[in-house]
């Protein structure tokens, strides 16, 4: 560097001012990383042994002036919550009361940051001529906000209808002045604090002389954007001659009232105490003699800006001299890190990550959740502990158990997939028992929940030690490639991520045993999750060494040649406001609390002082519009733009522009079209040939599959997916069921028939069913038979009953009732002989058909389950059960195998199907076949009657339409098996809508 940086002027500065006196020097930065920089820079500076100067924050200068000890949240907010109690003993649980305690112990520790007389702010203010009389420490413009703001709230008769909510957020106000006062005096009783009124007492007592000050000298160093309670200390201080102020400061924003980078320090130059403090000659670093570079490039989303930063290290890399350390990328939004970690170069090994990122935002947290769901939903059956499939799913399925067990994990998914567990038992897994004891351990209580959560820790850190030994030797081997990953970094983050939780966790506990706070599990539970959703874990790193990546306020009072900063969006630089307050937001500006305005002044020196010292600086902001941004730049970077003194627009030339920016813009984005969705057509080629034999008998070949009535209803309405589903045989993807779709629900209501007729005729001895016989099995018997149904679904290999809960209860019921109706039917149409109840199980009734396909005679297996097979005075019905919306009702035989006819009746084809299957297997002379559908959308009516409907006519005989049916059947199998025609996609695309293939063919 041909100049000095901040830092290091600081540096020359001490050594001069207190060469002999280091080590009683204090020097006070606005945050650590600062510090630590600052004393790398002294050490490199002294040329002899010494004693280093104290370095610290502000905020740990407070705490070690103040006599009062910062507590915990946690305890912070469980003293708000019984001062509230004292006061209100009606107030919710503490778990409801943790969120908006935080917001309200926050507005109180920013009310003593402001040294706002706190009666006055919490005073229902009915006579506004007050205002005036009693608000003397208030200028006329605050008094005008305030005025107002409660004239709304006046109570006069005209003003009656004013409305409830006012009336309730007033009545709520009235109690916030004696809550702050009896807060304030509980804790400082024992000795305990929050933030700002340990800031509050410590500018009380420095104003009184009732600090004891160690011997020696301050020095603040680039502080900004003080509250008042930081800035009395500030003052209190060079007053008494006890400290020396230095600015980060450049004329571009100093001497410019409309510059809002500069708003706090220009009411700083205006202070008599603190003007003294100030250089007699500003620096003016932005307009140094030289030019330097500003590119600012907008990207396509939030990936495309960290591949692109990613792309730009690695140029810049490869320059002579480039110093990673001398280079920072700026994230001003947090959700940043881990998409720039995966897209930094491998030629930069040493990286150092400086900022909070937010635990709710981490693996780790989700894994927590999950752990936490799968205890909220546990179930007691029989002393024993069920667990919900969703959340041991989760957890399987999670990385870190991916990684930790992955053979066991994938073993156990397709288990309980495959089985269709809702509730598992530890006892209904496979493989290691110690694994799943430690994952399924019941958690009763608070205790036992922190003994739960330690463990996994534990494990945890065990697992993330042999990633980053893995990760290490990967980084070892592709030392010399160009080719490598970089994310050999995300293990050590993880590891720092468990570390602070583990931290966390512990101390919680803590609390929990020394507090004796009493909670019940769920309640509990739930106050975790607000707790950790608010954690932000602080990562250290090496500050010294590798690449900076850097949150924004960790960049203050640090200078780099090289700065990359991301997001540069509006509505995150500056950030958003979000009103996370009680206190409204003209009474704040009224009384003089931090807002809107004061947070936009602080983040914009915060980014401009950035600049001070930058040779070259690229800036990304996201050109998508998304949920979260509208996909503007910031007012940061037109600012730079317009006040640069060249930028590259013909249009836009400013001669008369200060500063020696040189400011380009550019659109890094790729040249993305609508891809042509291109039809899918698959010719039958002598690779798809031959998966297609395995339906084909012939002299040379032996069929090992048969077409089902589903097979022929698939090729009816897409070919494709027939192709993907019967000849390429893609699985679709299974899932547990917890709920009844019509398919599972007819599979229940078929196999409750089967079971109890086979019951019947078990005991009878005999096939034949009397009108009694359906009314007896109305009773327990049907009960049972239903247990068994849905057993036989849900869990085929368990010994026990099967537990009825949830929506199960309810689809329990209406099989009952569908099943006693059936019955009904059934006992008015008996007597009458069962002939067969899904005969041979699932091999069904076979047959086959031969047809000619390209001069070839071939005979083509076909297969289907027959729900129930009865006979009657000659007529045999074969029924098929449906609970869906099918019809009897069809139009003729051909629209059954048109696949453009709208009224295709899918039902209808497969019962005529189940026809000439028993035809040719079970048939007798004389008699007559009746093919029929016991459906759901008629099987209630009086006169239900289950036999098809055929060109409006009662199907009495299968053998009326034998011939037309079986020369359709074969020129829809001839169709099927012509090597001329291709599997192609349907046109009608409602028939999309469920398909499982659809985002394979579009």
């Amino acid at each position: 560097m041909d100049r000095m940086s901040f830092l290091q002027k600081i540096v020359t500065n001490v050594i001069r001012d207190f060469s002999d006196e280091l080590k009683d020097a204090t020097v006070v930065f606005p945050n650590r990383r600062a510090g630590i920089f600052f004393k790398d820079l002294l050490a490199k500076r002294l040329d002899n042994a010494s004693w280093m100067p104290q370095v610290c924050t502000l905020e740990d200068l407070a705490a070690r002036l103040s006599d009062l000890v910062l507590a915990d949240k946690l305890s912070l907010v469980y003293q708000l919550y019984e001062v509230f109690r004292q006061n209100d003993r009606q107030i919710e649980s503490f778990d409801r009361f943790y969120f908006w305690g935080e917001l309200l112990l926050a507005d109180f520790s920013e009310v003593d940051m402001a040294m706002v007389n706190a009666k006055d702010l919490f005073s229902n203010l009915k006579d506004l001529k007050s205002i005036e009389a009693g608000y003397d420490y208030l200028t006329e413009d605050q008094k005008k906000v305030i005025a107002r703001f409660w004239e709304s709230f006046q109570y006069e008769e005209e003003k009656k209808a004013v409305g409830s909510s006012q009336e309730r957020f007033l009545l709520f106000w009235n109690k916030l002045y004696p809550i702050y006062q009896q807060y304030r005096e509980a804790l400082t009783k024992q000795g305990l604090a929050y933030e700002g009124l340990v800031f509050r007492h410590v500018a009380d007592q420095l104003k009184n002389d009732a600090v004891s000050l160690p011997s020696g000298s301050f020095v603040f160093v680039g502080l900004n954007a003080l509250k008042n309670a930081e800035l009395q200390i500030v003052k209190q201080l060079v007053s008494q001659e006890k400290a020396t102020v230095y600015w980060d400061i450049d004329a571009y924003y100093l001497n410019n009232e409309v510059q809002e980078a500069g708003v706090f320090l220009r009411k700083y130059l205006r202070s008599t105490t603190l003007a003294p403090t100030f250089p007699k000659a500003i620096p003016n670093q932005y307009h140094s003699g030289k030019e330097r570079q500003i590119h600012i490039h907008g990207v396509p989303l939030e990936v495309g800006q960290a591949k692109k930063t990613g792309e730009f290290l690695q140029e810049l890399s490869k320059k002579e001299g480039f110093n990673p350390e001398r280079c920072v990328v700026v994230l001003p939004d947090e959700h940043m890190l881990f998409p720039v970690l995966h897209a930094l170069p491998p030629v930069i090994p040493k990286v150092n990550v400086t900022m909070g990122y937010p635990l709710r935002n981490t693996s780790l947290y989700s894994f927590i959740e999950h752990l936490l769901d799968l205890q909220l939903e546990k179930k007691q059956v029989q002393q024993q502990y069920t667990y919900h499939y969703e959340s041991l799913l989760a957890l399987l399925r999670h990385p870190f158990i991916k990684n930790y067990a992955p053979a066991l994990a994938e073993l156990n998914i397709q288990h309980i997939i495959q089985s269709n567990a809702v509730y598992i038992h530890q006892e209904d897994l496979e493989g290691d028992t110690t694994f799943f004891q430690n994952l399924l351990t019941a958690v009763e209580d608070v205790p036992h929940l922190f003994s739960y959560l330690l463990h996994w820790s534990a494990q945890l850190h065990q697992l993330l030690n042999q990633e980053e030994e893995n990760a290490n030797n990967a980084a070892h081997e592709l030392s010399e490639s160009e080719d490598g990953a970089s994310s050999q970094n995300i293990p050590m983050l993880e590891q720092e991520l468990l570390y602070h939780f583990y931290i966390h966790l512990n101390r919680l506990k803590s609390l929990t045993q020394e507090r004796q706070f009493d909670f019940e599990l769920p309640a509990f539970i739930k106050l975790l999750r607000q707790i950790f959703q608010s954690l932000r874990v602080p990562f250290t790193g090496e500050p010294l060494r590798g690449l900076q990546i850097m949150g924004l306020l960790e960049t203050r009072n640090l200078d780099f040649d090289h700065v990359f900063v991301l997001s540069m969006n509006e509505g995150v630089m500056p950030a958003s406001s979000s009103q996370t307050s009680f206190i409204p937001a003209n009474l704040k500006k009224g009384f003089g609390l931090f807002g809107v305005d004061q947070q936009d002044a602080f983040y914009a020196h915060a980014f401009f002082r950035l600049l001070h010292h930058a040779q070259h600086v690229h800036l990304f902001y996201n050109t998508e519009d998304t949920s979260q941004l509208s996909g503007e730049m910031s007012r940061f970077l037109y600012q730079l733009y317009y006040e640069s003194a060249y930028n590259e627009s013909d249009e836009l030339r400013f001669p008369d522009a200060k500063g020696d920016f040189i400011v380009h813009r550019d659109y890094l984005s790729m040249q993305v079209s609508p891809s042509i969705v291109k039809p899918i057509s698959i010719t039958k080629s002598e690779d798809v040939w031959k998966q297609m034999l395995r339906y084909i008998n012939t002299d040379e070949n032996s069929a090992r599959s048969s077409l089902t009535p589903s097979a022929l209803n698939t090729y009816l309405d897409c070919r494709l997916k027939f192709y993907y589903k019967y000849v390429a045989r893609l699985k679709e993807t299974e899932e547990v069921e917890e709920e009844l779709d019509a398919r599972v629900f007819g599979n229940i209501l078929h196999k409750t028939m089967e079971v109890l007729y086979k019951r019947l005729i078990s005991l009878k001895g005999s096939k034949k069913i009397e009108a009694e016989d359906c009314l007896q099995l109305k009773g327990e018997k049907l009960e049972e038979a239903i247990q068994k149904g849905f057993k036989e679904h849900y869990q085929p290999e368990k010994a026990q009953a099967f537990t009825f809960e949830g929506r199960n209860i309810i689809a329990r019921e209406i099989v009952k009732k569908m099943a006693k109706q059936i019955l009904d039917h059934d006992s008015r149409y008996a007597p009458f002989e069962i002939v067969s109840l899904e005969k041979g199980g699932k091999a069904g009734h076979h047959a086959q058909l031969t047809v000619s396909v390209n001069g070839t005679n071939i005979s083509i297996p076909l297969r289907g389950i027959i729900d129930r097979i009865d006979r009657k005075e000659g007529v045999v019905r074969v029924l098929d059960y449906k609970t869906g919306r099918d019809e009897r009702k069809a139009v003729d035989i051909q629209s059954m195998f048109d696949r453009e006819h709208p009224g295709r009746n899918k039902a209808a084809m497969q019962a005529l199907l189940y026809a000439w299957l028993y035809q040719k297997n079970q048939y007798h002379e004389n008699e007559s076949i009746v093919p029929g559908l016991v459906n759901a959308t008629e099987l209630f009516k009086e006169d239900f009657d289950p036999s098809l409907i055929l060109e409006g006519e009662k199907v009495n005989s299968f053998e009326r339409y034998q011939d037309e049916f079986i020369s359709s059947l074969s020129r829809l199998l001839e169709e099927i098996f012509n090597k001329e025609v291709p599997f192609d996609q349907t046109d009608d695309e409602k028939k999309c809508g469920f398909c499982p293939y659809a985002n394979i063919c579009y």
